[in-house]
């Protein structure tokens, strides 16, 4: 298809992949996807790109993923890889091939994806880089997700991804179509070439003078570019074939019986043929082998070993597939085997574990065959799991459970790997499936072990942020009601710790406490490190609420240490992550330099995860320190960074931060749809409840706001769990109960946040909402006891100023003035004046926003911030300011 380096036919996509390599070098990173039917071109078109990028002084690298099974995982990321290492020389590039290849595995897949991701950013700011990745279609899991997180991180690099794909071979569910929506994708069809671009190829590319009728070549091949050249090859005028597939095998026909042979068990070995391991195949040389493959080289079906290639290579992967369904079941059969048998020196070698289980699969003839085929497709599936490639692992883990005869104690075992790896590939009905089959047989067979095994293994994979998993708490109680009761043991504090923290979220939270602190005396009686750690872990976790705050202290420092002692970066993380809330709680200092530990451990790790938090927590700090924009950056980064890690309570995080923030700027309204949003999607957290009541109350509605204030508040806000949310979201109804001038809700407030007066109140893990104090003056200052509230505020104030929070410190400094009757008239800017007078005047919402020329929207959150300036629960307040206003100014 190629002629003088140039397409036949393919001017437009020639033109727009140059483009594509031009505009990636200035630093606009992107995908472009090639898809088409097999023989299109696809693969030729991608070629352009990378000479074209060689040619501007680019560095270009080509991985091809395995049309046959048996492939490593990451195997394309593999191949490009080595390109660049033979190319760069670097160490940084070695020590990524063996993270790749499992050399270096530590099951962290973000870190071993932004390690990878990081590497190719630095080599392209020296170079830019293009990157082909052939034959998508057939890509591992693990590979399509490591592209789809590389063009994310690197379009603003000089990156450029190619990758091409059968699109006929990829349904609406498949990986790659995925990638189709990607940022930046941009995806390029290939048709069939037009009968002007027949003929042209035919012009092109047939070395002598030809008497088919270029009409009839179009209409029998579609204008599919390798349909066309084995048509050409054949060179008969009498019958042209039906199918390329018809074509290749016509082709073949005509070579020798020893070349055609050879051929059948090469395309047994797949695309690319191991000349030793053909020869091996054959008992014969290698000699042999290049003698009875020669034919086939000569008639272009082959492209022999040269260079750095060691191996023969089939022109395309449909000679090799017409080839391989040439050859008889039965035969097929017999070739595995023989190929086994060839990769025998082999078996001992990680990398060709895939490639051995795949002919072990296919050799099956006995049942000594298959329970080999089973055994080495879960050595294949441990492999892969090594790796991170947990799609791959969930695939072997698949073909190996399908091998196990009914019965067989192998099972269970398989299928908590099947889980495992599910659930880690992300497709958590499958593991959940998996898992609970598991459950299931060890129950049956009375296996307490594996019991517990397969219910800490779905507890493992089970994210239930948020919500209460029944079902899982079900197992979790029915497997410890079957553990013995003669002596704890570490599989029991790891069932009760684990089942704390599923139970956090419930109503039995008290019990998720005594489960948690049991675990933790439990594993100090057992005095294992690691056993401690889990207990402690769960308990810091359960105990967040309004109490108990020097305790939980005290926990995660505890847990820190152990987890700097096991040099466990998990376990730091998880310390550190809930020791910072707590810190914002108790100490600015220690709650900085614990943000700095994270940071730390950002730069020790190399963990995405790590560093998130800490731009998580960098937002907290940011709206403390009354940086609004900055803060709503901040917020903006670190969703996008959690959404692209895959963390579940990345949207969570975000929208407790964001409603702080744009409440802050007097912008609260713009949040409605998304607190609406997480109140329907998230009913366990009530907290969304409460923040629905107060953005209803500050935008002026009123009947809504005291509705939803009146449900909240009932039998002392008994909906409101005593967790995390609690007091931030008790100090958030404070608020509501103060707009509306409720003072029966105000004084149950009062009571329920008085035990906490000189606290803080936090709202989960993220998101600080200032002195208890503030809302204390709130609520006294709504049932009429300014005095009190005054002395409320102005402890606030105290606190807010300590802790350098200049936007809370202005918001306790007015309520102080309020509540001291010295708030001045001109604390309101010009519009806010302009609207209190005529909603003294009388006037409706409406009426003042057509006075105004603004919208209602607008109108309503100017009276909001009135009410608060002023310190008025109606209008009737605001009227009898305003007229006192105007009194004091006669005067």
């Amino acid at each position: 298809m190629l002629a003088a380096g140039a397409l036949i036919g393919r001017d437009r996509e020639e033109a727009r992949l140059r483009q594509r390599v031009d505009e990636a070098a200035d630093g606009h990173g992107r995908l472009v996807l090639l898809a088409g039917e097999p023989g299109v071109g696809k693969s030729s078109l991608a070629r352009i790109a990378v000479e074209h990028a060689r040619a501007s002084g680019h560095v270009a690298a080509w991985g091809r993923c395995l049309e046959t099974d048996g492939a490593p995982p990451f195997w394309p990321w593999i191949q490009v890889f080595r390109s660049f290492a033979r190319t760069a020389g670097s160490e940084r590039w070695t020590t990524a091939l063996e993270a790749l290849t499992g050399a270096a595995p530590d099951g962290d897949r973000f870190r071993l994806f932004d390690t990878v991701t990081e590497l190719l950013a630095d080599a392209a700011a020296a170079r830019p880089a293009v990157l082909v990745f052939d034959d998508l279609h057939r890509a591992d899991e693990a590979s399509l997700a490591l592209l789809r997180f590389a063009v994310t991180t690197t379009l603003d690099q000089p990156v450029l991804c190619v990758g091409t794909y059968r699109d006929g071979e990829v349904p609406a569910d498949h990986p790659v179509a995925a990638l189709v929506g990607e940022a930046g994708a941009d995806v390029l069809r290939l048709a069939g070439l037009s009968r002007e671009g027949t003929a042209a190829f035919v012009r092109a590319v047939a070395d002598r003078a030809t008497d088919l009728d270029v009409d009839l070549l179009h209409d029998r091949t579609g204008g599919n570019p390798f349909f066309l050249g084995e048509v050409l090859r054949l060179g008969d005028a009498e019958a042209v074939p039906v199918s390329a597939e018809a074509a290749i095998r016509t082709h073949v026909e005509r070579l020798p019986a020893d070349t055609r042979e050879a051929l059948g068990e090469a395309a047994v070995l797949g695309r690319e043929v191991v000349p030793s391991l053909l020869a091996a195949m054959r008992g014969t040389g290698t000699e042999d082998v290049a003698a009875a493959l020669a034919p086939a080289v000569r008639g272009g079906l082959l492209t022999p070993p040269a260079g750095r290639t060691a191996y023969y290579r089939f022109g395309h992967v449909l000679v090799q597939q017409a080839l391989y369904q040439q050859i008889p079941p039965a035969q097929r059969v017999v070739l595995h085997a023989r190929a086994l048998a060839a990769l025998a020196p082999f078996a001992d070698e990680p990398a060709y574990a895939a490639v051995i289980a795949h002919h072990a699969v296919q050799a099956i003839d006995s049942p000594a065959a298959r329970a080999r085929a089973r055994d080495l497709a879960e050595r294949a599936s441990d492999r892969a799991a090594a790796t991170t490639a947990h799609g791959t692992a969930a695939d072997w883990a698949r073909q190996a459970l399908a091998l196990v005869e009914p019965g067989d104690p192998a099972r269970g075992g398989l299928l908590i790997k099947l889980g495992r790896a599910s659930g880690r590939a992300g497709d958590l009905t499958e593991a959940r499936r998996a898992l609970d089959e598991a459950w299931e047989l060890a129950a049956r067979a009375g296996s307490d072990a594996a019991m517990a095994a397969a219910a800490l293994e779905l507890g493992d994979q089970v994210l239930s942020a948020g919500t209460v998993d029944v079902a899982l708490v079900r197992t979790f109680e029915r497997t410890l009601a079957r553990r013995p009761d003669d002596a704890v043991t570490v599989t029991d504090v790891e069932l009760r710790a684990r089942l704390a923290a599923e139970l956090y979220w419930s109503p039995a939270l008290e019990r998720s406490r005594a489960l948690a602190r049991q675990a933790v005396d439990d594993a100090r009686t057992l005095g294992d490190p690691h056993c401690l750690a889990g207990a402690l872990a769960a308990r810091q976790y359960v105990m967040r609420g309004p109490d108990d705050l020097h305790e939980r202290l005290a926990v995660g420092r505890e847990l820190l240490d152990l987890a700097r002692s096991l040099d466990d970066e998990d376990l730091e993380l998880g310390a550190r992550r809930m020791l910072v809330p707590d810190r914002l709680q108790h100490d600015l200092a220690a709650a900085d330099a614990e943000i700095d530990g994270l940071a730390a451990l950002a730069r020790r790790s190399n963990r995405p995860l790590v560093r998130w938090y800490r731009q998580v927590f960098r937002a907290t700090r940011a709206a403390m320190d009354g940086d609004l924009d900055g803060a709503l950056d901040e917020v903006g980064r670190a969703e996008g960074e959690g959404r692209r890690l895959g963390v579940q309570p990345a949207g969570l995080y975000a929208a407790a931060q964001r409603f702080l923030l744009l409440r802050q700027a007097g912008r609260i309204a713009e949040v409605e749809d998304a607190v609406r949003e997480q109140v329907a999607r998230w009913p366990v957290l009530v907290t969304f409840r409460c923040q629905l009541a107060l953005l209803l109350a500050e935008t002026g509605r009123t009947a809504e706001a005291h509705a939803a204030l009146d449900g909240l508040v009932a039998d002392r806000c008994a909906v409101l769990r005593r967790d995390s949310l609690w007091l931030g979201s008790i100090g958030i109804l404070a608020e509501s109960a103060a707009r509306l001038g409720h003072a029966e809700h105000a004084a149950t407030l009062h009571d329920l946040l008085a035990p906490y007066r000189g606290g803080i109140a936090y709202l989960g893990v993220v998101a600080w909402w200032g002195a208890v104090d503030h809302y204390l003056g709130l609520t006294c200052a709504t049932t009429g006891r300014h005095a009190e509230a005054a002395e409320h505020f102005a402890a606030a104030l105290r606190l807010h100023e300590h802790w350098r929070a200049p936007l809370f410190a202005a918001a306790s400094r007015a309520g102080l003035e309020r509540s001291a009757g010295t708030c001045p008239v001109d604390a309101l800017s010009r519009r806010e004046r302009e609207v209190l007078d005529l909603l003294a005047g009388g006037a409706s919402n409406k009426e003042i926003a057509r006075a105004l020329t603004l919208s209602v929207h607008t109108v309503e959150r100017h009276v909001a911030n009135v009410y608060g300036k002023i310190g008025a629960r109606n209008r009737a307040d605001a009227t009898s300011y305003a007229l006192g206003s105007r009194l004091t100014a006669r005067r």
